[in-house]
This record gives structure tokens, sequence and C-alpha cells, in this order.
């Protein structure tokens, strides 16, 4: 069974980057969306809404922490 994972429009493109990076998109126990890195050792949960500006800042200098070029 395919699920749809909706992600919020502000995230997408830092989604898309990590996609493209070798990371993967999936759901909490909680049902949020995460990303976990290629080896498995680092995930970082993407939240449910848009908006919250330090946060989308706080996600992106993650992820850059850890190779993806966004």
């Amino acid at each position: 069974m395919t699920y749809r994972l909706k992600v919020p429009k502000d995230y997408r493109r830092l989604v898309r980057a990590a996609e493209d990076a070798g990371w993967t998109l999936s759901l909490t126990g909680k049902g949020h969306p995460k990303l976990t890195s290629p080896d498995g050792s680092y995930a970082t949960p993407i939240p449910s809404s848009s908006g919250a500006r330090a946060l989308h800042k706080s996600i992106t200098l993650r992820l850059r922490s850890h190779g993806v070029d966004v």
C-alpha cells in the first residue's frame, strides 16, 4: 500500500533536496513526516504545518550539517 505523505509547502524544497541526496521521507510513530539520512544514523521531523521561520531555518541548518545541499 502506498501512502501519500503531506509535506507543508514551505518545506517541500528542503524535502526534495534531501531526497535527491539519498534521504528517506517517512512517518514518525505519531504520523508526522520525518527525513532519515541514507545510513540511518540521523532523522529530523518535518512540522505538519507551515510557518515558524526559526524552525525552518533550524531544519535547513541541520540538513546542511549532514551534507544536504539546500
